[in-house]
Parts: C-alpha cells; structure tokens; sequence
C-alpha cells in the first residue's frame, strides 16, 4: 500500500496503479486499496472504472460500519457531479446501477 501512496505522491500512476493492484489481489476486503485506485483512474480520466473502484471501497467501508465511508460518499458525489457537468453521467449511472447505488439529491 505504501509504495502504491508513493509512486501516487510521485506521479508515476503507472507503477502506482500496478501497486494498488497488487495490494488488491492480496487484500480483496480491504476498501483502502480499490479507494486509492479509484482516485487514481478518475483523476486520470479513466471515469468509470475509477467509479468502480471507489463505490466498491464505499461498499466495503459500509459493510465495516468504517468511519470511512463518509469520506467516500463525497468522493462519489464529487464524481456524479463532475460527470454531470461533463455530460457523461450515463457513465455515472452504469457504474450505480452495478452497485445498486442511489444519489440522494441535497
């Protein structure tokens, strides 16, 4: 996890996105891992799989009762917004409907 928050810090997405992935595959119920690589792929404009990484953290941190899981809730929220304003919230509710996942309007 470390290395993948540090090859992030560096801007190397590659090998921190290979890192997180690797984290994944040992520690598959650990939101942490598919919440940093989420984050990484969104901001990379890979849109819906950086959603499906984040809402899947989301899940995980719910199913925990984790303190967390609000955090996530932002980060989601910020993406169906920013999604919205670039006219791709299709992705957005691709990604939901997955997940079963509904957006509370404020």
């Amino acid at each position: 996890m470390n290395i993948a928050v540090t090859y992030n810090l560096t801007k190397d997405y590659d090998k921190a996105i290979m890192y997180y992935n690797k984290f994944i595959s040992i520690y598959k119920e650990d939101p942490e891992g598919y919440y940093g690589l989420g984050l990484i792929l969104y901001t990379n404009d890979n849109f819906e799989d950086g959603l499906d990484n984040l809402i899947h953290a989301y899940t995980i941190y719910t199913a925990q009762n984790s303190p967390y899981r609000t955090d996530a809730a932002k980060k989601i929220g910020y993406m169906y917004n920013d999604l919205k304003n670039k006219n791709k919230i299709a992705i957005f509710n691709k990604v939901a409907t997955k997940y079963n996942l509904e957006i509370e309007a404020n």
